[in-house]
This record gives structure tokens, C-alpha cells and sequence, in this order.
């Protein structure tokens, strides 16, 4: 029965885990509850005084490369979460992490809280924009970051802190940077097939993809997905949804001819996946893909096979 759940949720159509399905799925928005919050807000504007001041310090303490004293602003067993997904947990790990950054850059960081939003009385979720900038004061990046704010002993602490999508200052993607995703696209895989066409919606604000896919039996699904530039991320995200009720999201990232999407998706019954898949072009109608990094459940899954997709028809129908 196990096994049998498990064919189904991931998908079995091209490798066992529907390679295609997922080629272009990333980022999913974490810790959703079916629990209603109470959100307190007359303590909202006290706790933006809070946060703000403690941006304060952070700000001075980066300047100074203090990577000591910023790591104290977490709680003991806090996370980190850099803009390249890497994990650090703990204040050690956190300081050897700030530590190594100012050994290689030094410069400013500026820090705009944009919402505060109370949960209870010690747990509050603060977003904002971090911009770094060199030595000569010149804007190197910037990034929107969430942070968990929780109140130990009578003092706020960072349980979590998370860097979304950093953006180069002289460089920041487009969605006209995948237009090479136009078209009608074919693979096969070890379990089945798949066509995928990608058109321009909306006045060219959107790409929309939509997938066919068909296992060795001819039995298929459809999936469909809508890649737009997302302001509040600063990167290019897809949405995904797929014709059994599974639905999803993943953010791109350009590395020259390779592109990465990082995606988290719900099953149909529930149970979350997650990879990175990346796209590697290999002439201008074709690449392959791979899907890495695979984790079902909490559950480790090999890298899938590396599938070669050709464009058939550069005006899709």
C-alpha cells in the first residue's frame, strides 16, 4: 500500500517522479495552517518601533563586521536562510557564516521594515528589504527577507530569518530572459512522454506553459504552468497546477546557459515535495534537465535520469 501511495503522489509518468511535470516548479510559501491566527494589532505599531530599532543595530553592527554581536540577535537554536538557500542553524553557525562574508566583502547594509504582523503575544513576522552596498556607498544588491521574531525571558529574538531572491543592482532578470522557452517541445523519458508548449499571455506579462504527458500505457495528465516576475521576491516565479488537484510554485535563477528552479509543490493527498531541477541549454532548440535534490516527505529521493527535450515547433499552436 505504501508503495503504491508513493507511485501515485510523485507522480510516476516520466521517471518515477514526473520529471516534466515539475521542470519549471520552485519556491512553496512555507507553514501553512488550516488554524485560524488572531492577529493583535493595536500592538503592531509598538512591536515596528521594536523591530525597527533592532534594524538599527544590526545595520551598525555589520558595518562594523561584528559578526559576533549580529548572531547574538538570534534565539539559541535559530536559522538562517541565505539568498542561495543554504540553511545555518544555531548562533555558532551563524556567526561562522558572517564571519566568512566579511572576510571576502565589507560595506553597509540598509534595512526597510515593511510590515510587522503580531501573532499572540510572544511571536511576531516582520518582511522588509535589505539593500548591501560597498565601501564606496555604490548598491550591490538587494533582497526582501522574512524574519520570526519570538519573546524569550522578556527579549525579542530571531527564531528565523530567511533571504529571499537576491538582485544584482546592474542586472536584474526579466521575464523576456526565458523567451527561449517559446514553442512546442518533445521528450521522452524512461516511463513515458511528454509535449510542452510555452506561449506569451497577458501582453507578454506571462509566460504560460501547459504540459501532456502520457505514461507507457497512454494513461496521461495535464499540468499548467504561469511564470511571471514576482516584485515582492524580486525573481521569476512559476506557478503550477496540475489536472488531479496538485498545485505548486518555484523560483528561477540564471546561471549563463544553465537555469535552475528551485520548487516545492502539495500533492493531490497532501504530502509536500520538493527539488531543484535545472535546465541546461544545449543549442537553441534543445536542453536537458534534471531534477536533484529530491526530498518527499522528509524523504530522501535519488536524482532523477537526465532527459533530453527538443523544440519541434518554435511557434506554438
Amino acid at each position: 500500500m505504501v508503495g503504491k501511495t508513493l507511485k501515485l503522489a510523485m507522480f510516476s509518468l516520466l521517471i518515477g517522479v514526473s520529471p516534466l511535470a515539475t521542470l519549471s516548479t520552485l519556491a512553496l510559501e512555507q507553514g501553512a495552517s488550516t488554524t485560524k491566527i488572531e492577529v493583535k494589532s493595536s500592538g503592531a505599531s509598538n512591536l515596528d518601533n521594536i523591530f525597527k530599532s533592532q534594524a538599527k543595530e544590526y545595520e551598525a553592527a555589520f558595518a562594523a563586521c561584528d559578526a559576533k554581536k549580529i548572531a547574538a540577535m538570534w534565539s539559541e537554536k535559530g536559522t538562517y536562510i541565505d539568498t542561495d538557500g543554504w540553511e545555518y542553524s544555531g548562533r555558532k553557525a551563524i556567526e561562522d557564516k558572517y564571519r566568512d562574508f566579511f572576510s571576502r566583502k565589507k560595506g553597509k547594509i540598509a534595512i526597510t521594515v515593511q510590515s510587522v504582523q503580531p501573532i499572540g503575544d510572544a511571536a511576531a513576522i516582520e518582511k522588509g528589504i535589505a539593500s548591501f552596498s560597498d565601501i564606496d556607498g555604490n548598491l550591490v544588491s538587494s533582497c526582501t527577507y522574512t524574519v520570526v521574531h519570538v519573546r524569550n525571558d522578556g527579549r525579542w529574538e530571531i527564531a528565523s530569518a530567511t533571504d529571499h531572491g537576491e538582485v544584482d543592482a546592474q542586472s536584474q532578470m526579466s521575464l523576456k530572459d526565458m523567451a527561449w522557452m517559446l514553442g512546442e517541445w518533445h521528450a521522452n523519458g524512461a516511463n513515458g512522454d511528454a509535449t510542452v508548449v510555452t506561449k506569451f499571455a497577458n501582453g507578454n506579462s506571462f509566460l504560460v506553459t501547459r504540459f501532456e504527458l502520457k505514461d507507457k500505457n497512454g494513461k496521461g495528465r495535464e499540468e499548467m504552468q504561469i511564470t511571471g516576475f514576482d516584485p515582492t521576491q524580486n525573481a521569476l516565479v512559476s506557478w503550477i497546477f496540475d489536472s488531479n488537484g496538485g498545485f505548486g510554485q518555484a523560483r528561477w535563477y540564471s546561471h549563463g546557459k544553465t537555469w535552475e528552479s528551485r520548487m516545492n509543490r502539495i500533492t493531490p493527498g497532501g504530502q509536500r515535495l520538493s527539488s531543484v531541477n535545472y535546465w541546461q541549454l544545449e543549442a537553441p532548440d534543445k536542453f536537458t534537465w534534471q531534477s536533484t535534490r529530491r526530498v518527499f516527505e522528509g524523504m530522501d529521493l535519488p536524482d532523477s535520469e537526465r532527459i533530453t527535450v527538443s523544440r519541434v515547433n518554435v511557434q506554438a499552436q
